[in-house]
């Protein structure tokens, strides 16, 4: 192989490595900490951190991790901050106390950190604490138990730290209300661990030290695609609406706002998850928490099919042929006709319209929207109690006796 890459590398770099060279990260770490000392390792806000400095701070940092109770060789440590000093400092402590790395995106929603944090069973998390409102809102419902906040300007020197901590927190109001009783700070847990020895590595139950392996997990990544809303189940049952993780079953939030015989299912659409039941209510749940944003009993409620949301509006099909549209926003009602035939079949909502079919075999097509207007109406002939699929342009239905395919004609 021609190796044209090479002549764009920089005098006195090697066209190979020796993977022997280091017998793990964390030799690779104390060589290289050795090597380059007082030259600046990062950089960031104005200001260095040199390989010593970097070297002093993550040791203080392993030591107070290896300090926690239950904290122990290979344990889950996430971190969620953006890029600076301390991340460094952060990720190389978790690595010599002999742990694992779990990155999390500071921007995730309450949800999608609530899953990573379960998904990767870290029991220690550090955070920004510009997004601790976060982790608040979700953190008992995780296996976290170490709490470590830190503040942008923790990692530099006084006053520049005191002043840019100050600015961001009261002038900018860039850190959101939070509490968490347990939390300590960045700068606390340093201090501790400045006072404590750092043992190489610990085993579980910290019995003798046990040395790092070359395949033990120094990082644990976690693909943000794995969090959309598309990866949840949410089932509409009594007494509960639930989410769980599709690819693990993982019970990511519940809800107990049903009761009967559910017969219809949840629906998702902005964020937020619709269900409903006769006798019993329609509800309008975060997406993210399971937290009720609003409840009604005051329309005609399905027994059988399921609700349809789009555009702001929720569509509601009774058994007894009363059709309702709401708000989604807040749950009032735009409007509500009542049909000659009661509905099993699902309404669908697909171009702008919703698509309903009778008991009787009775397709209406209605304008999706706050005013009712009935656009279509087309008799099939036989009975219908199944929901329409939409697939390809055509609109299937299967009937009592036949199945029909709806649309243009194909070559």
């Amino acid at each position: 192989m021609n190796k044209i890459w090479l002549k764009n590398y920089p005098q006195g770099t090697p066209a190979e490595i020796d993977p022997d060279q280091y017998t793990s990260i964390l030799d690779l770490l104390d060589k290289t900490f050795a090597k380059f000392g007082d030259k600046p390792a990062f950089h960031n806000l104005g200001c260095s951190l040199s390989f010593a400095e970097l070297d002093l701070q993550s040791r203080a940092f392993a030591a107070f991790l290896q300090g926690l109770p239950g904290m122990v060789k290979g344990e889950r440590v996430a971190i969620m901050s953006p890029n600076l000093l301390q991340y460094p400092v952060v990720l190389i402590g978790i690595l010599r106390a002999g742990m694992t790395v779990v990155n999390v995106n500071p921007l995730y929603t309450p949800r999608e950190l609530e899953h990573q944090l379960k998904d990767s069973g870290a029991r220690a998390i550090v955070i920004v604490e510009n997004f601790a409102q976060t982790l608040q809102q979700v953190l008992d419902r995780t296996p976290v138990e170490h709490v470590i906040t830190a503040q942008i300007g923790d990692m530099l020197p006084v006053p520049k730290r005191w002043l840019v901590n100050f600015v961001i927190k009261h002038v900018r109001k860039m850190v959101p209300k939070w509490r968490i009783d347990s939390a300590i700070t960045l700068r606390d847990a340093l201090g501790r661990g400045g006072w404590r020895f750092l043992q190489r590595a610990l085993a579980p139950g910290n019995d003798p030290l046990s040395p790092f392996q070359v395949r033990d997990r120094a990082v644990a990544e976690f693909a943000d695609g794995d969090l959309a809303t598309a990866d949840m189940l949410i089932l509409n049952a009594s007494p509960a609406v639930a989410a769980y993780l599709a690819r693990t079953g993982t019970e990511l939030w519940r809800s107990e706002c049903m009761s009967g015989e559910v017969g219809s299912s949840a629906v998702f659409a902005d964020g937020r998850v619709f269900a409903a039941n006769a006798y019993a209510a329609l509800v309008c749940l975060d997406a993210d928490s399971g937290a009720e944003l609003w409840r009604t009993d005051e329309v005609a409620l399905p027994d059988v099919a399921s609700l349809a949301a789009a555009a702001g509006l929720v569509f509601l099909a009774a058994s007894d042929g009363t059709v309702t549209c709401v708000h989604a926003d807040t749950g009032k009602p735009a409007w509500e006709h009542a049909f000659d035939s009661g509905f099993y079949s699902s309404p669908v909502v697909a171009d702008g319209k919703v698509y309903l079919i009778d008991k009787e075999g009775v397709a209406h097509i209605l304008a999706a929207a706050a005013e009712f207007s009935e656009l279509a109406v087309c008799p099939l002939g036989e009975g219908v109690v199944t929901t329409p699929a939409f697939v390809g342009g055509r609109i299937y239905i299967r009937g009592g006796a036949h199945l029909y395919g709806v649309g243009a004609a194909g070559p």
